[in-house]
């Protein structure tokens, strides 16, 4: 998706996320690739172009804790999804047939998050991305009737 904001263009890859228990909300997880199937090694290909395609991602977090929903609109750092490449991907689980991999993403010895690759379905899920590594653009709460 390519956004025109003003006379700046950039583009945009929008994600959403839902939890229902505020202890979960100092991380993010996000799924980048949906339905893609074939060999993993072209997952990661499939992957690298899809931040290669984007300057910004944005996630809309929604928290559930009634009776407030809290919204988040945070900006996920490409950049900081870049340091997958120097990941050491294993095989990670113990389904039979398409095996998934999976590795912890670091910078300077510090794990950023997780990120696997799902053998079956194709899903890039990230997994533990804090917060405080993004920028929050604004956060609002919406109380809700029972």
């Amino acid at each position: 998706m390519i956004l025109s904001w003003g006379i700046q263009n950039f583009r945009l890859r929008p994600k959403r996320e839902t939890e229902r228990k505020k202890s979960r909300s100092q991380s993010l997880k996000c799924v980048l690739l949906k339905k893609i199937r074939g060999k993993l090694n072209l997952l990661l290909i499939m992957f690298y172009n899809i931040l290669a395609r984007y300057d910004y991602i944005l996630m809309l977090r929604a928290i559930w804790e009634r009776p407030v929903i809290h919204y988040q609109l945070v900006d996920i750092p490409v950049k900081l999804l870049k340091f997958m490449e120097k990941a050491n991907l294993e095989i990670v689980g113990d389904r039979k047939g398409r095996k998934s991999l999976g590795a912890e993403v670091n910078r300077k010895d510090k794990k950023v998050f997780y990120i696997t690759f799902d053998g079956s379905d194709g899903k890039c899920s990230i997994r533990g991305l804090a917060v405080t590594d993004c920028q929050m653009l604004h956060a609002w709460d919406v109380q809700i009737a029972d």
